[in-house]
């Protein structure tokens, strides 16, 4: 039994963990918490959604698990510099598994996902200038996730990563191929977990999906604590289980979102990040080859 992760997927964000998380969880000899994000290895750093900061309710999401592979997911893990030493002081042992994605498109990805919950008030156009011009962008004093440049340069700390627990134990994986081929990701990633393969849902869908809601009072109200919200949601937590409850509240969310607004970048910023990203690029598609 154990009472800590054996992997850990770190990021990056917007970059399809959340799609991948949910294809590992479907594996009998995989385990994955309900709480996909506990970020326990980052609450050192200040974050705009709530952490766990107790180790000792950390260990109690893996707690009396017997599954070959014990994992969780927190994407906050592969922006700050001082996360991989945090991990290797308590689990040296670790697996990580990094999936990336073109920065410019992720840039994009992660604007409209601060848009779609409402945290952000500038346009791409306008974000990309103050950060590239200086600006220190933050929201409550905290910058994760508003850095949309910034946050796009995951080279360093995955070198980092493979630094301090090994490249043979650093699975860095291709969002292309997540798209394209997932069945084929998740080999990769099984085989790399010690886990007989198993099959996967391959139909087209888009968890934690970015847009503009179709109905953004619906939308509100979905994310929100409302009375009224609390009282419809008490006879579902009678009659379904946490993942069902989750699956279903998910499919409404990005229903109302897929039929909204899909977010585009203009054609000069695109031309202006893909310039900024021009040698990350480079490096993270070293890293994905095994270079």
């Amino acid at each position: 039994m154990n009472d800590l992760p054996n992997f850990i997927i770190v990021g990056a964000a917007k970059s399809g963990t959340t799609t991948l998380y949910n294809h590992l969880k479907s594996n009998p000899s995989i385990y994955l918490p309900e709480l996909k994000e506990p970020h326990y290895f980052a609450n050192n750093h200040p974050l705009n959604f709530d952490v766990i900061n107790s180790r000792e309710d950390y260990c109690d999401l893996f707690r009396d698990q017997s599954a070959v592979a014990i994992g969780e997911a927190s994407t906050a893990y592969l922006y700050f510099a001082d996360t991989p030493d945090r991990i290797y002081s308590e689990i040296p042992k670790c697996k990580i598994v990094a999936l990336l994605r073109d920065p410019t498109e992720r840039a994009l990805s992660m604007w409209g996902h601060q848009v779609r919950e409402g945290l952000e008030e500038s346009s791409l156009e306008e974000a990309v200038e103050d950060e590239l011009s200086g600006t220190l962008r933050k929201l409550n004093n905290v910058e994760f996730g508003f850095n949309y440049c910034k946050q796009g340069l995951v080279a360093n700390n995955l070198e980092k990563y493979q630094s301090v627990f090994g490249k043979h134990n650093v699975f860095i994986g291709d969002y292309n191929l997540l798209r394209t081929n997932p069945s084929e990701l998740v080999r990769q990633i099984c085989d790399f977990l010690g886990v007989e393969p198993h099959e996967i849902d391959t139909k087209p869908q888009r968890l934690n999906a970015s847009g503009n809601p179709q109905f953004r009072w619906l939308h509100n109200f979905l994310n929100s604590k409302h009375p009224i919200r609390k009282a419809l949601v008490w006879p579902l937590k009678v009659l379904l289980p946490a993942s069902a409850r989750h699956k279903l509240w998910s499919n409404f969310r990005n229903w109302n979102i897929l039929r909204g607004k899909r977010h585009e970048i203009d054609s000069l910023t695109k031309i202006r990040l893909d310039k900024y990203f021009e040698l990350e690029v480079t490096r993270i598609n070293k890293l994905i080859r095994g270079e």
